[in-house]
């Protein structure tokens, strides 16, 4: 995605792919009940999980929106990826009812990408909490009802753009 213009408000944007990219990472999960502090039947339904992700990456691409001109490299993420995210969770899995709560979390991400540092706008880093209920109903258990709640806490998600850091202002005097 590019971005191109800017002339008093006005932008056009286009979608190309850049030339290549690689990308390096490293992601860890893991998923545990709490049978380990202990006897009882209520360890065994209880369950911790954490996954994160880290990773680098280095695009190519072109110059020119016309794939001329030739290449350029640049150190950032590729669009809509982060550099680093992170899940922490806590579920309870009853023979009927179920309860799981996770945190996750994210790193910067590039909403639009752009020639030149004057065109990027990129989602500054977030957390949010989730929470579901859940509920499996007749005798065999073969129907099931959650309700689930996205963004607990109501944290907002911030943009910014780079416009204003990098445009020369002009004295009119």
């Amino acid at each position: 995605v590019g971005q191109i213009g800017g002339d008093g408000g006005t932008r056009t944007i286009y979608n190309m792919n850049s030339h290549s990219a690689k990308l390096w990472g490293l992601e860890m999960e893991i998923y545990k009940n709490l049978s380990f502090l202990g006897e009882g039947e209520a360890l065994n339904r209880i369950f911790l999980y954490a996954n994160a992700a880290f990773n680098d990456t280095q695009v190519t691409g072109y110059v020119n929106i016309d794939g001329t001109g030739g290449l350029y490299e640049a150190n950032r993420p590729l669009y809509g990826q982060s550099p680093y995210n992170y899940n922490l969770g806590l579920d309870y899995v009853g023979d009927r009812l179920g309860f799981s709560i996770r945190h996750n979390a994210t790193g910067d991400q590039y909403l639009l990408v752009g020639f030149d540092y004057n065109a990027e706008e990129i989602r500054m880093p977030y957390s949010i909490t989730d929470a579901q209920m859940s509920y499996k109903f007749f005798e065999n258990k073969n129907l099931e009802l959650k309700l689930g709640v996205k963004n607990l806490f109501d944290t907002a998600i911030q943009t910014y753009n780079n416009k204003n850091s990098y445009t020369k202002i002009l004295d009119y005097n």
